[in-house]
């Protein structure tokens, strides 16, 4: 298998580019969405903030699961010729998302470090947590709130929330890559 190929225009596609290109794009959109959502913070109603938070999530989320999916339709059109494997789909899909999120853990740890302060940050996520139960309070005494309050302070260190972030992220583009690969598979039919 080639590393490079033609296109049109007699330039050359590399898998390395069309790597880069669609991290980059997934990228802009992960820490666009931790930043827009860290600006809407407090700024609305918890109620509202907790519905836009989510819906801004979810567009992240789509936007790299379309960027997984569409370099793998770009590989399998440049540089293989418009034929591919599952497998290798499936690997080329997972190269993107391990590139991701090694970026993207890079991005979590100069976000935690030097952009936001982590503190405010853990008493933001607590107080919403808070707000939650409190809204949803079904019979729990306050001293129930306070051991779930206690137990989830335990957790929430850089370390934790940035590997369960990297966990988590492998999983869901993992489920990806694996349609992503499916889909597009194109193989070589022998008559």
């Amino acid at each position: 298998m080639e590393n490079y190929t033609s296109n049109n225009e007699g330039l050359q596609t590399s898998k390395f580019q069309i790597i880069i290109k669609w991290v980059l794009i997934a990228l802009v959109a992960s820490i666009a969405s931790t930043i827009i959502t860290q600006v809407i913070k407090g700024k609305i109603d918890s109620e509202t903030e907790l519905n836009v938070v989510k819906i801004i999530g979810f567009l992240s989320v789509a936007i790299i699961a379309f960027s997984i999916f569409s370099g793998i339709k770009e590989y399998r059109n440049t540089v293989l010729g418009d034929y591919m494997t599952f497998g290798q789909g499936f690997k080329f899909g997972m190269t993107i998302s391990l590139y991701l999120i090694i970026l993207n853990t890079f991005f979590m740890l100069i976000y935690f470090n030097l952009i936001i302060d982590f503190d405010t940050y853990i008493a933001d996520q607590l107080d919403t947590t808070l707000k939650n139960i409190n809204a949803k309070k079904q019979n729990q005494s306050e001293e129930s709130i306070k051991s779930v309050i206690n137990r989830t302070k335990k957790f929430m260190t850089k370390e934790i929330l940035i590997g369960s972030s990297a966990l988590f992220a492998l999983f869901i583009y993992t489920i990806v890559s694996l349609i992503s690969a499916a889909i597009l598979k194109k193989e070589i039919k022998n008559d």
